[in-house]
């Protein structure tokens, strides 16, 4: 059995070196490149999102203020007036206020660290995007030299430019 499963593991990779020689490292490169550039602007529109919602957070939170002032004088004027009910009452929607607040503080703080967790993979992120860019930008610039051997393989020559050619050494040979 180990001697099947060290040959199965010994054809896999010959597989995965045939496959490497194969596939043009250029259009890797891009294609990761692509796939780097997907994945930071997914980011960048999931950190507006939790932006968006750190803001609604803070904006429901100075509104839970607010009415928790009111709840405080609401409750002042009840024990002013002597009237123990109403001041119960107030003193209900407080406390339900108060832990609304605190459900709300935890949000927030995880929305924070969401967020500074996020914010850092994407500095890290748009390092490794601009490596690679310049990774491109190396192997794109030396892939437009071709190598001698292709220089003189390759005809490059339009049949036009053949005819003059032929009719400027044929003019010359006439005229000498």
């Amino acid at each position: 059995m180990p001697l099947i499963k060290r040959l199965s593991r010994a054809f896999r990779a010959d597989m995965h070196a045939v496959l490497d020689s194969i596939e043009e490292p250029a259009s890797l490169l891009k294609q990761a490149v692509r796939e780097m550039e997907d994945d930071v602007l997914r980011d960048q529109q999931h950190l507006k999102q939790l932006i968006r919602t750190r803001d609604h957070q803070q904006s429901t939170q100075r509104n839970y203020k607010s009415q928790l002032d009111e709840i405080s004088e609401e409750i002042g004027v009840s024990f002013a007036a002597d009237n123990h009910d109403l001041a119960k009452k107030a003193i209900r929607r407080k406390l339900e206020l108060e832990r609304a607040m605190k459900v709300l503080t935890g949000q927030q703080q995880s929305v924070e660290r969401h967020i500074d967790e996020l914010q850092q993979r994407l500095k890290e992120n748009q390092e490794k995007l601009n490596v690679m860019r310049q990774k491109q930008e190396v192997l794109i610039s030396t892939s437009d030299y071709p190598d001698e051997q292709t220089q003189y393989c390759e005809p490059g020559v339009t049949d036009d430019e053949v005819e003059i050619a032929f009719l400027k050494e044929q003019k010359a040979r006439v005229a000498s």
